[in-house]
């Protein structure tokens, strides 16, 4: 065989095992929301210095959409929702407040908040002396 077929395939071969493995290790973060969570009626996501949070928004059995939120950090690092009827003016912070249980753990809340009228809600974190936010839904 001569050596630049045989240079192409290992070219090839060794191409496809570091896409793989890049995709691999990054699926977490490589995801939009969408994909991430599949059905959601709204979906934002915000990277932070340690991983991200995102909120999404589902239909709860009485047709009423409901935020959750997922989370992606450090041990401690803290979640929670704010919930407003005019973001402009004020907001209700630090509803189902919650802390982070181990190192990079993918943490789905368990918990959802009402999303309708008149409320607007988003799902916060503090991390690296920062306070990150997702959009206002």
């Amino acid at each position: 065989m001569p050596i630049g077929k045989t240079i192409a395939r290992f070219a090839i071969a060794l191409g496809v095992c570091v896409s793989t493995i890049a995709v691999t290790e990054t699926s977490a973060f490589a995801q939009d929301c969408r994909s991430a969570v599949p059905g959601s009626y709204f979906c934002d996501k915000k990277v932070t210095p340690n991983g991200y949070i995102m909120m999404y928004t589902g239909l709860g059995s009485d047709h009423h959409e409901y935020a959750y939120y997922r989370a992606y950090g450090d041990i401690g690092q803290e979640i929670w929702f704010d919930r407003s009827t005019n973001p402009k003016v004020g907001w209700d912070p630090y509803i189902y407040k919650w802390a982070i249980q181990s190192k990079y753990y993918d943490s789905w809340s368990d918990v959802s908040l009402y999303d309708g009228p008149p409320y607007k809600v988003r799902a916060c974190t503090w991390t690296h002396g920062d306070n990150f936010c997702t959009a206002w839904h």
